[in-house]
């Protein structure tokens, strides 16, 4: 998607790739009188596999974008343009139906910078995500995700990873969430990671997030209910009269 304002951006090669489903391949027929019929195979030597299968999922994503500015009062850039490249890496392991863990790293560079790139475009290889999950993922009941991870409360407009940017700011959050008919209820605590380029990504000293969101589908006919309460706290904040 390419947008004109005062700065002309560019943006091209966008690719996503999903890298496996699995970790298996089909199993072959053996030939004829082979020793490694699934006859012959013990149960020791198949259960493994099987389960490996069954529970582990990898996942990668690729995105080159392409971007460039313009403008005669724009801002100084350090380049004319560059490229905003991302490359993910993911596993998933679940081995019941109720229980998920999931890690994932990053690396997010600035290709063609003409000076050392900020930590808003770039931040190489790094821990994105890693959380255990208990729960079901769909329908009513009780689900808790704990540990560095995605998060978008609500629409998003209030907090959210923002996954455009080229180095997203993930959590170090723990959900729960209740959910009964059209009616959904999370409980938050955690606090944004402070990215930094130069070493492993951490959470922001004394900066911390609380929420409560409840949603209402069916309340109102036609209509989304959805109240919440928030908190925030910081660490040496500075009152309007100089005062720490």
């Amino acid at each position: 998607m390419c947008t004109f304002r005062p700065a002309l951006i560019v943006c091209a090669g966008v690719c996503y790739v999903s890298l496996f489903s699995g970790i298996g391949r089909a199993h072959l027929p053996a030939p004829e009188g082979s020793d490694a019929s699934p006859v012959a195979q013990t149960g020791v030597e198949q259960k493994p596999k099987e389960f490996l299968e069954r529970t582990v999922t990898f996942s990668g994503q690729l995105r080159e974008r392409w971007e460039a500015t313009q403008g005669k009062n724009f801002t100084v850039t350090p380049a004319d343009s560059y490229v905003a490249s991302r490359i993910r890496l993911g596993v998933a392991f679940k081995p019941l139906s109720w229980l998920r863990f999931f890690g994932e790293t990053q690396d997010s560079r600035a290709i063609f910078y003409k000076t050392n790139p900020t930590s808003s475009v770039s931040d190489p290889f790094d821990w994105r995500q890693g959380y255990v999950e208990v729960g079901m993922l769909e329908g009513n009941g009780i689900n808790v995700r704990v540990g560095r991870q995605d998060f978008q409360l609500g629409s998003g407009r209030l907090v959210a990873s923002a996954d455009w940017s080229n180095v997203t700011k993930p959590f170090d959050i723990a959900v729960a969430t209740v959910t009964y008919g059209s009616s959904t209820n999370q409980v938050v605590a955690g606090s944004i990671l402070l990215i930094d380029p130069g070493r492993v990504d951490r959470s922001r000293p004394g900066e911390h997030l609380y929420a409560d969101y409840s949603t209402f589908k069916k309340l109102i006919p036609g209509a989304s209910v959805e109240p919440y309460v928030m908190a925030k706290t910081a660490l040496n904040v500075w009152s309007k009269d100089g005062l720490l």
